[in-house]
């Protein structure tokens, strides 16, 4: 499969030219009965939006982690970034146990892992299956300017400096307020 949508097998369901059976072919003799189905590699989709629901955003970096049992960590498998509707896809996945956190690059929205956590351990596990997992989305919060402090730094000759701030005459305006 060139396309990679579906794992590549030996004859028989084999992983492996080594595991797999051997064919016995004689010339002028048709061999029935050799045939295969393969199966679809693990892919997820989804779509990131801002806080709105609505409005796509694009450039967001959608990270897969896997969980390893082997050596029991958990590791950055694979990533992709959103496309300009706010959709992704990764592919190519095997079937497991995964957590995905999406992130934008740009710093205008705040990260968070799939359902909503802003952390890597109350994060929902996704399962990946043989085959796609659709509408992985997320909903991103615009992240809060910060707004400047006035303050004049002045020493008080004793060795000390003393920090005045002043009120700030400037009126912030954030969404929503």
């Amino acid at each position: 499969d060139s396309g990679g949508m579906y794992v590549g097998e030996y004859y028989d369901n084999m992983p492996d030219l080594g595991s797999s059976s051997e064919v016995v072919v004689v010339p002028g003799i048709v061999t029935d009965g050799i045939d295969a189905s393969l199966a679809e590699w693990g892919r997820i989709t989804g779509r990131v939006t801002g806080p709105d629901n609505q409005t796509p955003l694009a450039g967001i970096r959608v990270t897969v982690h896997r969980y390893s049992s082997w050596s029991d960590v958990w590791y950055s498998a694979d990533e992709t970034l959103t496309r300009a509707d706010g959709t992704y896809l990764v592919s190519a996945l095997q079937p497991g146990v995964a957590r995905l956190q999406f992130e934008d690059p740009a710093g205008s929205f705040v990260s968070e892992y799939y359902n909503n956590s802003n952390s890597f351990e109350d994060s929902t596990e996704i399962t990946i299956p043989w085959g796609p997992i659709e509408d992985i989305n997320a909903a991103l919060a615009t992240r809060n300017p910060v707004a400047p402090v006035a303050g004049d730094l002045r020493s008080t000759g004793s060795g000390s400096l003393e920090l005045d701030f002043t009120e700030s005459h400037e009126e912030v305006t954030r969404p929503g307020h």
